[in-house]
């Protein structure tokens, strides 16, 4: 039978090329870690939204992210700019940063918080959802490099540069997992170690 006529076949015995195309991407996602290095969607949280429940809107819910075989979600602790004063950009990090426990401990069987690579394959392998914290923006630290440290320690590995503050003439990356740099724009870096 041609390809041609294997597209054609309904409700027959044999599958669709779509079908066996659909097949093999679901055993290659089924083998690999599926990472999503942005996910906005502990605003949500913070207005009540329960995410073991499947919603109409919003990026995501568990049940979205166990059928689209998402195993290791960033999710960002976005902050507007209109926060850019500084502390209030940090009070804000934090109260997403708190609001994430509530998914982790209610649905504990489904999630759970990873702060390393090793942490993702183990959770992952435990048939969990791999949750990640990142921030955004380098507004978040409120030009201070015991921020950061403060940050790593609640468990958020990485920031997403997307909205960059040149404020105050500073930003923060978090370098692989477990090395922070607060840069000035002369990129002379300090560097800590935790």
């Amino acid at each position: 039978m041609s390809a041609t006529s294997v597209d054609t076949v309904v409700g027959g015995a044999e599958p669709t090329n779509l079908d066996k195309t659909l097949a093999r991407a679901r055993k290659l996602m089924a083998e690999a870690a599926g990472i999503d290095s942005h996910i906005d969607t502990i605003q949500r949280v913070m207005m009540g939204e329960d995410l073991g429940q499947r919603h109409d809107t919003g990026q995501v819910d568990l049940p979205r992210l166990r059928e689209g075989e998402m195993h290791a979600p960033f999710f960002a602790l976005w902050v507007p700019v209109f926060f850019q004063g500084g502390a209030e950009a940090v009070r804000r990090t934090l109260d997403l940063c708190d609001a994430m426990p509530s998914v982790l401990d209610k649905y504990k069987d489904q999630i759970e918080l990873a702060t390393t690579a090793a942490d993702i394959e183990r959770i992952v392998k435990a048939h969990k959802i791999s949750a990640f914290l990142t921030i955004e923006g380098g507004h978040t630290i409120d030009d201070d490099v015991r921020v950061p440290r403060m940050y790593y320690r609640l468990g958020i590995r990485s920031n997403r540069r997307g909205q960059e503050s040149r404020a105050r003439g500073s930003r923060t990356i978090f370098q692989e997992l477990s090395v922070t740099a607060l840069r000035d724009f002369t990129d002379a870096p300090i560097v800590e170690r935790y």
